[in-house]
């Protein structure tokens, strides 16, 4: 039976996630990921564990798809564990988290897809449309950068204040969030939220998606484990959002969106899936609402195995190449696969 943690599990879940960061900063996380390959009978070079979401961008481009899994495999083994623990200790299923690698890599193992639907059932709905900033994190500088949704939100703000401020908006809107602010500290820097991309989509979702609960959690297929967590989750769908910048661009994102949301519904049991793509420069919002194809996620499966175990992709479209994140690594740039 799930309860809330107390102070007891509390401390063991932090004394973990403690755990997680020396693996990460002393670089031994790849070694309890071996060890992990190991107990599954797989060797150290097998890409095991993918994430959903990457997974379903194949239909973007294939090698991306793969470079980025190969890429991101220690933090979904670290998120996979994560997950277990933590629920494992919701579930009651343990009170003190062991650090012995054998022990700790068993723990969660019987958790149930069940069990995560009941825990899902405690879950809420994410806020982030009611907190002012949106979002809070520290950049490469080491100062803090607070994002807001538009000026209004700009009276909301009481100190302390941050190093920071990122707001949408053309020059106009800048210029204006730089007086006000500037009258209550000369100190704080304002920036367009255009120069920060990879946030966009975050702040985006955050302003015009729907709000569901949701839940983070693992599956396993063929030899690997997919570590996904939906836009939303309700009783009978699952929710995917995503934005891009223009129509053009998203008749090439579509095929990726329905591809993960019928992951998700594939691996969690739904029949429906919502999918909505925000495109920023018609400021509209589109929707599918569908069965979940199951097909389709066992094609993007296949597929995906397919290309990791040849390393034969067909090629994207030139264009998907220029500002791709692994356009130095990826044949794609000196010729087509």
């Amino acid at each position: 039976m799930a309860k809330e943690l107390g102070p007891t599990e509390n401390k063991e879940l932090k004394k973990f996630q403690a755990f997680l960061k020396t693996l990460y900063a002393e670089g031994k996380l790849q070694k309890f990921l071996v060890l992990e390959k190991k107990r599954r009978g797989v060797a150290p070079e097998r890409l095991v564990f993918i994430g959903i979401a990457d997974t379903a961008e194949f239909w973007w481009c294939a090698k991306k798809s793969l470079l980025k899994n190969k890429t991101m495999e220690p933090y979904y083994f670290a998120s996979y564990l994560e997950d277990r623990i933590k629920y494992a200790l919701e579930l009651g299923y343990i009170k003190q988290i062991p650090l012995k690698p054998d022990r700790l890599l068993s723990i969660g193992a019987d958790i149930t897809l069940e069990e995560i639907n009941f825990l899902l059932k405690k879950r809420s709905i994410p806020s982030g449309l009611h907190r002012t900033p949106l979002m809070m994190f520290w950049d490469a500088d080491g100062n803090q950068v607070w994002v807001i949704k538009n000026l209004s939100d700009l009276n909301l703000l009481s100190p302390p204040f941050p190093d920071k401020i990122v707001l949408p908006g053309d020059k106009s809107v800048i210029q204006q969030a730089r007086q006000f602010v500037s009258s209550l500290d000369p100190n704080i820097e304002v920036e367009n939220l255009d120069q920060f991309p990879r946030l966009k989509g975050e702040v985006f979702q955050l302003l015009k998606s729907e709000k569901y609960p949701t839940i983070r959690w693992n599956f396993e297929w063929e030899n690997y484990v997919l570590v996904g967590v939906p836009d939303g989750i309700t009783d009978h769908l699952v929710y995917e959002f995503k934005t891009t910048r223009s129509k053009f661009l998203e008749f090439y994102l579509k095929p990726v969106a329905l591809a993960q949301a019928d992951l998700y519904g594939y691996f969690f049991g739904r029949d429906l899936k919502r999918v909505q793509i925000y495109v920023v420069e018609e400021n509209r919002v589109d929707t599918w609402e569908e069965e979940i194809d199951k097909n389709n996620a066992l094609e993007t499966l296949e597929r995906f195995k397919l290309l990791d175990d040849t390393g034969k992709a067909v090629p994207p479209k030139e264009w998907k190449c220029k500002r791709c994140e692994f356009n130095k690594l990826c044949a794609n740039v000196d010729k087509r696969c």
